[in-house]
């Protein structure tokens, strides 16, 4: 699997829309945020955790910046464009089983799925184009 690639298309993908990535240290709780134009991942993370945690930033980024949502909509999701990009690019769930991508949005409102659909499609063009 060629995470680290992944990685760095999506760290350009980032740049392009004016987006900083780093890494610093962060508490354990949180893998990382998204502060204004940037994206603070904590250090140390594995790549597929890296991944996964810039999908689900960038996401806040793409479908949330000028959205008056709830918090728990935005969160709920940042992670079904995080599980549908990830299961895509054959990440594994965190018990390490491929992620069933017919599952991903079965409980999403109605409203979301517009929004995590074409957020993943953006997402999933920059981590592969070439």
């Amino acid at each position: 699997m060629r995470l680290q690639h992944f990685i760095d298309r999506l760290e350009q993908f980032s740049a392009l829309h004016g987006i900083a990535v780093f890494r610093t240290p962060l508490s354990p709780w949180v893998v990382g945020r998204m502060d204004d134009k940037q994206i603070v991942l904590r250090s140390g993370l594995s790549k597929e955790r890296q991944l996964l945690t810039l999908l689900h930033e960038l996401t806040h980024f793409l479908a949330h910046t000028d959205a008056q949502l709830d918090r728990t909509v935005c969160e709920y999701e940042a992670e079904a464009v995080e599980k549908l990009v990830g299961g895509q690019l054959g990440l594994k769930d965190p018990m390490g089983l491929a992620i069933d991508l017919s599952e991903v949005t079965d409980d999403l409102l109605a409203c979301s799925v517009v929004r995590v659909r074409r957020v993943a499609r953006t997402l999933l063009s920059a981590a592969l184009d070439s």
